[in-house]
């Protein structure tokens, strides 16, 4: 089948050409999905800081359990954090 060399080097080169693609186009997927996991983060991280910046700032005087009857000038709590992990987030308040 594989009588003349031509055609032996023809498969060969064949066959070199497509590893050589196929490990390009491995290596470049691998590069693009880890760079837009990290967008991804980054971008998050700057959601949730916003979130909790907007969130501390726009927080309204509430009234509190031990003041029943007076409003209060400062909120009930006094920061909320925004903790992220690979897949979950969690909002934490802390009260004054």
């Amino acid at each position: 089948m594989l009588d003349s060399v031509r055609l032996r080097l023809t498969v060969w080169y064949t066959a070199a050409v497509a590893v050589v693609l196929i490990l390009l186009a491995c290596l470049t997927y691998f590069l693009y999905a880890r760079n837009i996991a990290q967008r991804t983060d980054s971008n998050l991280v700057e959601l949730t800081d916003a979130f909790t910046t907007t969130f501390n700032a726009e927080l309204p005087a509430e009234i509190c359990s031990d003041a029943p009857q007076k409003r209060r000038a400062k909120p009930c709590w006094s920061t909320v954090s925004v903790a992220l992990s690979s897949s979950s987030w969690m909002i934490e308040a802390s009260h004054s």
